[in-house]
């Protein structure tokens, strides 16, 4: 089978790999699609110090149950639609014993730390697979693992209803934390960036944006916001601007989560923390909740992420149209693969 490999390098490459043998308590999945995450693109880019061996990227996956160990393996069939979480904790350190375990401290991906997704086959442990109802198309499901992470996000903000929200980066996390917002029922939604396109797509899907090159953002978001600020900002460009404009336009005792992962330490204004007593939150991954709400919700017809997608690639294809557009800045926002 091909395989789209990473090496530590710094290097990607197309390559052929044997189809995965299974181990007890696990599932071959025959990939149907997979989405091209910026976490991916960072690993390219020797984001991932921790990666020392070749492996096959891609965690943002769909597909069906191919082969399994056990035949009665946690109710799977074979043929079963499914997607899967691609954690794997210790079950030991003290975060995984206190049921935290998205903050293990031993915490693997697959697709990152192990073989992934961006190739025919994966194994996968069972029990970390979701069936997902007929109606959902794997175009749709496929983005069950970037929902759980805006899931996660918005319960780690603790949004109530009829709160105020702004957000720091119109990306796909952006865009799919700004629709669990609206979902959740904040009033006013407030999306910024610098990219033309994902500000127009922001706009498409019924937010107010504001673009960053422009004008004063501080001024503008205190205008729409009011004096006061808003109740919650999401970080998501993970620029050491945009967590100072944060700051500014948060409220007192608001919140502002920080999601983006920064190429370096940001220097920030902790005094501004200290004397608006605001809270300032950090998030990593997900829960299998998280996980089972954001099934939920893309099983919503109004819950319209195929609007996010911008390509639809071969894997062949995938570096020159999947990765090195992004890297590029080209009109992309998620791009799929279908091996």
């Amino acid at each position: 089978m091909k395989a789209l490999i990473y090496y530590p390098n710094q290097s990607i490459t197309i390559e052929d790999r044997e189809k995965p043998i299974l181990q007890p308590g696990e599932a071959l999945i025959k990939v149907a699609c997979a989405g091209i995450c910026g976490s991916d693109v960072v690993a390219w880019q020797g984001g991932f110090k921790r990666i020392k061996e070749p492996v096959i990227l891609g965690h943002e996956v769909t597909g069906e149950i191919a082969e399994l160990y056990e035949q009665s393996s946690h109710g799977l069939s074979i043929g079963d639609r499914v997607v899967y979480e691609p954690l794997e904790s210790c079950g030991q350190c003290e975060p995984c014993k206190s049921g935290f375990y998205n903050v293990c401290r031993n915490l693997k991906v697959i697709g990152l730390d192990r073989d992934g997704g961006f190739t025919s086959y994966v194994k996968i442990p069972i029990n970390r697979i979701y069936k997902i109802p007929d109606t959902l198309s794997s175009e749709k499901a496929v983005f069950t693992e970037p929902v759980a992470v805006a899931v996660h996000m918005v319960k780690r903000a603790n949004l109530s209803l009829g709160q105020t929200v702004a957000i720091f980066g119109a990306g796909p996390i952006g865009m799919l934390v700004a629709m669990v917002t609206r979902e959740a029922g904040a009033s006013k939604i407030l999306v910024t960036d610098i990219n033309d396109y994902r500000l127009g797509l922001a706009k498409e899907l019924g937010f107010d944006v504001f673009d960053a090159k422009r004008g004063d953002t501080k001024s503008f978001f205190l205008e729409y916001f009011g004096e006061e600020g808003a109740d919650i900002s999401f970080e998501l460009a993970a620029s050491p601007q945009t967590i100072k404009w944060a700051l500014d336009i948060t409220k007192i005792r608001g919140t502002i989560l920080s999601g983006g992962i920064f190429k370096s330490p940001p220097q920030v204004d902790l005094q501004k923390l200290t004397l608006k007593e605001q809270y300032l939150v950090g998030t990593r991954v997900y829960t299998f909740a998280d996980f089972e709400k954001a099934i939920q919700l893309l099983s919503k017809l109004d819950f319209s992420v195929e609007k996010l997608i911008s390509e639809r690639v071969s894997l062949q294809d995938a570096i020159h149209k999947g990765f090195e557009a992004i890297i590029r800045g080209d009109q992309v926002m998620k791009v799929l693969i279908t091996p």
